[in-house]
């Protein structure tokens, strides 16, 4: 991947960032699995909690890679 579509890419995570952090909504529901989220690590032992942990990474990394292919189109859309 070039430099500029690197830096084209950070640009649109930081974007995402800030609509949502702007979302009364999407930050209701980030506390609410933040809670739930440390309720159920509570109850893990230490292999699981490590697999969970690789788990979540995943998660992010798909819902990163999402957003920036839905900002991507929606710019490509010119909505």
């Amino acid at each position: 991947m070039s430099e500029s579509s690197k830096l084209f890419e950070g640009f649109i995570v930081r974007r995402c960032e800030e609509i949502t952090q702007a979302d009364g909504k999407s930050q209701e529901l980030n506390a609410k699995i933040l809670q739930q989220e440390a309720d159920f690590k509570k109850t893990l032992n230490a292999d699981q909690l490590k697999k969970y942990h690789e788990l979540e990474e995943t998660i992010i990394e798909l819902a990163t890679h999402k957003e920036i292919c839905i900002y991507k189109q929606a710019l490509n859309d010119k909505i």
